[in-house]
């Protein structure tokens, strides 16, 4: 089965795991030993130093690298670290990027139509993804304000999170979730019964996570094959594919 990983990074860490990448070559040998395809990749710099650096960084190391599918962090365009959204949407388009994280605890900035307005219109517009570690509460004022948001909730934790997350895909058919720390007892399962396969994205989360997890966890799903199929790489290719830049 093609595994696709939704959700993973590589780049220098202040704290370091039992096991990371430092650049994209060792990221795709772990691929390779792991049996993944292919990965969305955020640069570590993207989230724990400097966002804009870290997108340069991304698109810098994985050219040529086919496998790896480069995103973005984004930023206010109010302190001039990133273009205002024109801008933004070409460079976007130029440097091959379909898929936007936020990280607002990170960065320090408040993620709402005040500051990021005109850039999630024009995600909505044009089917640009935004991942995202979820504080629930900032989800659900999130999609309120954009019901038609693609958003992916990336990393979210394994036991007691069903009560944040099932009114959302109840009621937001472009809210989607990750499977990297989705490791509950028969969630997957249950999630594809009462929601569909379409609504989950495999991801690995490494390096916060070891790989095998994950992995596991979906090839032993108690789910029909065609279901597999979807989670491990139909779905995330199925967004990737309907990005307009």
């Amino acid at each position: 089965m093609k595994l696709f990983d939704a959700y993973c990074s590589f780049g220098e860490l202040a704290l370091k795991p039992p096991s990371y990448s430092k650049n994209a070559q060792e990221l795709i040998a772990v691929m390779d030993r792991c049996g993944i395809e292919d990965a969305v990749v955020f640069h570590s710099a993207m989230r724990y130093a400097s966002a804009v650096e870290g997108n340069e960084h991304v698109i810098r190391e994985t050219a040529g690298l086919a496998r790896l599918r480069p995103s973005w962090a984004v930023m206010p365009h109010h302190t001039g670290e990133q273009p205002k959204v024109e801008q933004f949407i070409d460079e976007m388009s130029s440097s091959g990027v379909n898929v936007l994280y936020a990280f607002p605890d990170e960065h320090g900035y408040i993620l709402d139509e005040v500051v990021f307005g005109g850039l999630f219109e024009e995600m909505v517009r044009r089917r640009i993804p935004l991942f995202l570690k979820p504080k629930w509460n900032l989800v659900y004022s999130l999609l309120k304000q954009y019901p038609q948001l693609i958003l992916v909730a990336v990393g979210h934790g394994p036991h007691g999170d069903d009560r944040y997350f099932r009114p959302m895909l109840e009621r937001y058919k472009n809210f989607y979730m990750d499977t990297s720390c989705y490791l509950q007892e028969g969630g997957i399962e249950e999630v594809c019964r009462r929601y569909g396969a379409h609504r989950l994205l495999f991801s690995t989360g490494y390096p916060n996570n070891c790989i095998g997890g994950p992995i596991l966890r979906l090839l032993a799903a108690g789910i029909s094959p065609e279901e597999k199929e979807r989670i491990a790489h139909e779905n995330i290719e199925s967004l990737l594919e309907q990005v307009r830049v």
